[in-house]
């Protein structure tokens, strides 16, 4: 198989599996480990969210427009209570608040991850929380839109952002199913979610260009276009076909995927560990 062939289908197993809630992470590592390919670590991981991350904006661009709108207003000597009844307003300062914990992990703990990042006896582990997450939207009803959500909303979505940093937790399975539980309405809780990647994913990949080298980044800079690409239009695909599986409340039938994928895990990593 070669460099090109290798890159194609990572992009398009991570453009398929970044908004579906089974683990991005956890199904790159498995390919690679399976195939002993290297890969370029965390930057082609780092590019390959570029591109599902560009997929998102494209889906959300009359969202995200009235964010860059709403924006201006945070600064003007408007009043606060006045600013925060407009939803837009609202979503960005939620937004805010819910992007500090997943940053604040990034910046404090990043050798740590990047150190563990392939660690697939953590991704087992992490498909097993995933699926907890899944199936606990089956106990929980639904219903409350952004003007009856509390600030707690966000702070508590944001930590389990955070927590999804680790390899084989799913960020929308742990956004998602945490936005559900606190009572967000399905078509918000998706929504939400996925704005919510942005600014952690741009971060993410704006700190890992700077720690590349130029040489070698012009060097892998064929593979990272491609990477980039398939992982934009398979991201897209996916995006499409989830934002409907949502909305009818059937995120708890993906556990039905990732338990069995976990356990298989465990099961070879004992195995060739014989």
């Amino acid at each position: 198989m070669n460099r090109i062939t290798e890159t194609v289908i990572l992009s398009v197993i991570q453009g398929l599996t970044e908004f579906l809630p089974v683990s991005s992470s956890a199904h790159l590592q498995i390919f690679k480990s399976l195939t002993r390919l290297a890969g370029c670590g965390l930057l082609l991981d780092t590019v390959l969210h570029a591109g599902t991350m560009c997929a998102t904006l494209l889906v959300f661009r009359r969202q995200l427009y009235k964010i860059a709108v709403s924006l201006p207003q945070l600064f003007k000597n408007t009043e606060k209570k006045e600013y925060f009844q407009q939803s837009a307003n609202k979503l960005v300062f939620f937004l805010l608040i819910a992007t500090l914990p997943a940053a604040a992990v990034g910046i404090t703990a990043g050798n740590f991850i990047e150190k563990n990042f392939e660690n697939l006896y953590i991704s087992a582990v992490g498909l097993f929380i995933t699926s907890l997450f899944l199936l606990s939207t089956l106990f929980k009803g639904h219903g409350l839109g952004l003007s009856s959500l509390t600030y707690r909303f966000p702070l508590l979505v944001g930590l389990m952002q955070a927590l999804a940093i680790c390899p084989g937790i799913s960020r929308s399975g742990a956004t998602i199913c945490t936005a559900l539980l606190l009572g967000s309405e399905r078509s918000f809780a998706g929504e939400f979610s996925f704005l919510l990647s942005l600014p952690v994913i741009a971060g993410a990949f704006l700190l890992q260009i700077l720690k590349t080298p130029v040489t070698n980044l012009w060097v892998e800079m064929p593979f990272l276009l491609t990477a980039f690409t398939v992982s934009f239009i398979s991201g897209w695909v996916s995006l499409s076909l989830l934002i409907p599986v949502v909305k009818k409340g059937k995120m708890h039938l993906f556990a039905f995927y990732t338990i069995p994928l976990g356990a298989a895990l465990f099961i070879y990593l004992a195995v060739k560990g014989f």
